[in-house]
């Protein structure tokens, strides 16, 4: 039987890149995941001001809309435990939801 031998490369079989330009590659990737990760950090910082903010004007709304959304419990549930009947609990959630669009939005501008 006979051994094969193949001649060894930079280059990777059958893509036509050498692996200095892979590299080079893989460096421009790392550096869009790290301006991707600055953004959501950004991102995460202006919803939690917005929620920070949205609990001093509207208090017992914010946090409706935190257990709503963020412990994604019903509204049955929220007016059970703020005290409120559901329609209630509907209407300072949907009050909840635009006022924190309009903050989020001063805040990221």
């Amino acid at each position: 039987s006979k051994i094969k031998i193949s001649k060894i490369t930079d280059e990777i079989f059958g893509s036509g890149v050498d692996i200095y330009s892979q590299y080079d590659n893989l460096i421009v990737k790392k550096d869009k995941l790290r301006f991707k990760m600055i953004e959501h950090k950004l991102e995460i910082a202006a919803i939690d001001k917005a929620l920070e903010l949205l609990s001093e004007v509207m208090p017992e709304s914010c946090e409706a809309l935190k257990v709503k959304y963020l412990y994604n419990k019903q509204n049955d549930y929220i007016a059970d435990i703020l005290g409120y009947d559901k329609r209630t609990i509907i209407y300072k959630i949907q009050n909840a939801k635009k006022k924190f669009v309009e903050l989020f939005e001063e805040i990221t501008v």
